[in-house]
């Protein structure tokens, strides 16, 4: 009995110990599905939503680009674009021509019908719906504009104001929920979140005024600038040779380089560098007046050189131009008066004068790889030539030749501070933008200043410029003539070497034949407009090409016939 007993009271025990290691597990999976379902409820449903719900992204439609009369630059166009594998790259190259990095090609129509013709190509191939972007103004408008490719839905920019804008034109992308199945299958929730348009870029570039200068420059390998000197605006901006925006993609597919000088993506005008000639004499003549270096009345003999040391050097007349004085000097572009003018001024004014007047100095033009530009220094030849600096460097300095290099911006930037008297603007192509609810914004540009110099130096520096046009004995007299609209000037011709040692009995090789340029503005008593001109390694003249171009700005301009004096 007592042995039964015992055993009872043990399996009492055991039921016991096994009851309350349920019920502690019991209270234990309570606890856990409370924790799971009550507290923690949010935190798990967010979870498992995300789970079977994926987000898509909307891509955004990129913005227009306008010129300042609101005409359409650039536009968005659907297109059709091939998917590119690892597996179809090669069959793609020998089917269609295609070699690309990219990992999506836009095709054409024909290629289309030839891959949904054959079930075997149709398998290889995913055509998926993109878009294009379209350049109206391809080739004329290039160097502005630049251009971007689509790789897929990603829009790729790489130069021009596609490049300097990107984050103002590319707009803000949605998105779409869509549920994922067990089979990894989508399906459209209606549940998004709605793409923003990018915004329109609106440049001060007239579109007309582009084409003239395009035009006008035919196929001469150079430049041209139109630019506001009242607040800065470019409405032109010519650099050739020019590629047509639209036709990049089979360079850009088979990784050619494009951007090098020889190259037609070069942007001359900010890029380019080249020795300004006798442009820059109208600087170096203030600069000798605002430091009394001479007088308006001051007078040489030119005989067609100087000699300095046992050195000749010579005006580009032979025979000299006789009795010759500042005003007299520019408009003959007297290179005799600017060899005296160095000998007096030093190195070391020319070079603060240029530095002033933004040579060396990049202008902040909105478009990217803009160059600085040399104003040499005898610091710079010694530690870049290893070499002392001497009289003649000063001298062929103040006729824009040596080692002096400008771009055409700072040309034309340097002629709007000449023009309004130490004043300016930095030079721009930015209007306005307008975004996705028509709100227009507009950059605010600062007027900048250089330092007084006196009224009447800027006075008789214009004036001469103006000879260069108006008097008979003015280097730029030919290329105009009677007009409806007064203008000043400067002409310039820059030699790539010395034609001393050419045999005359061939003809100049092409590519050492001088450059042609001209920089002005109209009308002379309120100005509305600079130009810069360059023929590179030509015989068109650069001051004939800026008379076609500035007749057809007036001519736009003005309607009713008035006569711009």
């Amino acid at each position: 009995m007592v042995l039964i007993s015992n055993i009872h009271k043990q399996s009492n025990q055991y039921i016991v110990l096994i009851r309350n290691f349920f019920l502690i597990l019991t209270l234990l999976l309570m606890t856990q599905c409370m924790r799971l379902q009550i507290f923690n409820y949010y935190y798990f449903n967010n979870l498992a939503q995300h789970n079977y719900l994926k987000t898509a992204s909307i891509p955004a439609t990129r913005g227009q680009i306008t010129d300042r009369h609101g005409h359409i630059l650039v536009d968005n166009q659907l297109n059709y674009s091939l998917k590119l594998t690892k597996k179809n790259r090669a069959l793609a190259n020998e089917l269609f021509g295609i070699q690309s990095h990219q990992n999506y090609i836009p095709i054409t129509h024909q290629q289309i019908l030839k891959i949904k013709a054959d079930e075997k190509l149709h398998d290889q191939f995913e055509i998926i719906f993109t878009k294009k972007r379209i350049y109206h103004y391809g080739k004329e408008l290039f160097p502005v504009v630049g251009y971007g490719i689509y790789n897929g839905d990603v829009f790729n920019e790489s130069t021009g104001i596609e490049k300097t804008y990107n984050k103002i034109l590319e707009g803000q992308p949605g998105y779409l929920l869509n549920k994922v199945s067990a089979k990894g299958n989508q399906e459209n929730t209606g549940k998004y979140i709605s793409s923003i348009e990018g915004n329109t870029v609106k440049l001060t570039i007239d579109a007309q005024l582009q084409k003239t200068a395009y035009k006008a420059l035919g196929n001469t390998k150079g430049s041209v600038i139109v630019l506001d000197p009242n607040n800065g605006e470019i409405l032109a901006l010519v650099s050739k040779p020019s590629l047509d925006s639209n036709n990049v993609l089979e360079l850009y597919q088979s990784k050619h380089t494009l951007n090098h000088k020889d190259s037609p993506e070069f942007n001359r005008v900010t890029s380019g560098l080249i020795s300004p000639g006798s442009t820059i004499k109208p600087f170096i003549a203030l600069a000798a007046l605002d430091h009394h270096i001479v007088t308006p009345n001051e007078s040489i003999e030119d005989k067609g050189y100087l000699i300095v040391g046992n050195h000749k050097f010579h005006d580009w007349l032979k025979e000299g131009h006789g009795s010759v004085n500042l005003r007299k000097a520019i408009a003959v572009s007297c290179d005799t008066f600017f060899y005296v003018l160095a000998k007096k001024m030093g190195i070391n004014l020319i070079t603060d004068t240029l530095n002033e007047f933004g040579f060396g100095h990049q202008t902040h033009l909105d478009l990217p790889n803009e160059s600085n530009g040399l104003v040499p220094t005898p610091t710079w030849k010694r530690e870049n030539r290893a070499s002392n600096w001497y009289t003649g460097d000063t001298i062929i300095t103040t006729i824009g030749q040596g080692a002096l290099l400008t771009t055409p911006i700072q040309l034309a930037n340097a002629t709007a501070i000449l023009v309004n008297e130490g004043f300016f603007y930095d030079p721009h192509l930015l209007k306005t933008t307008v975004d996705h609810a028509g709100d227009e914004y507009q950059p605010i540009h600062v007027k900048k200043y250089i330092r007084p110099i006196a009224h009447e130096h800027y006075e008789l520096v214009k004036r001469a410029m103006q000879d260069v046009i108006t008097k008979p004995y003015g280097t730029g007299n030919y290329s105009f003539g009677p007009r409806p609209y007064s203008i000043a000037g400067k002409t310039g011709t820059t030699q790539v070497t010395s034609h001393h040692n050419i045999k005359p009995s061939g003809p100049l090789p092409k590519h050492l034949e001088n450059h042609s340029l001209f920089i002005g503005f109209a009308p002379v008593k309120n100005p509305k407009v600079v130009i810069v001109t360059i023929s590179e390694n030509s015989q068109l003249n650069a001051a004939t090409v800026s008379r076609k171009i500035l007749d057809q700005y007036f001519r736009s301009l003005n309607a009713d016939n008035e006569i711009l004096y």
